[in-house]
């Protein structure tokens, strides 16, 4: 899960990159650090982990998305209105419901 931290996802047919995977280890002074799979590292009492899994690279150029597609997946969740405006160039109010298949 983690082949692709250094490098993300990479998209097609004009799509964005996916987000990459991260681990980071936040000592217990609160100071974090991101660490890769290669890397050995000593923990000690009290660290805490943050593992982070990437997404896979988009499919297409994101502004030919249709708005009611994006609309839907902030409803359901899926995306939150912060992606929809960065991802997506859409400002839309976050209203997620329960999943369903509509």
């Amino acid at each position: 899960m983690f082949d692709r931290m250094k490098y993300p996802p990479w998209g097609v047919h004009g799509s964005k990159e996916g987000q990459p995977g991260r681990i980071t280890v936040v000592k217990k002074t609160g100071e974090p650090e991101i660490i890769y799979k290669s890397k050995g590292y000593p923990l000690s009492p009290g660290d805490s982990i943050i593992v982070e899994t990437g997404g896979g690279g988009g499919y297409g150029p994101p502004s030919e998305r249709a708005r009611q597609l994006i609309e839907r997946d902030v409803r359901r969740g899926l995306i939150s209105a912060g992606a929809a405006a960065k991802d997506y160039g859409l400002r839309i109010e976050s209203t997620p419901c329960a999943r369903s298949t509509a």
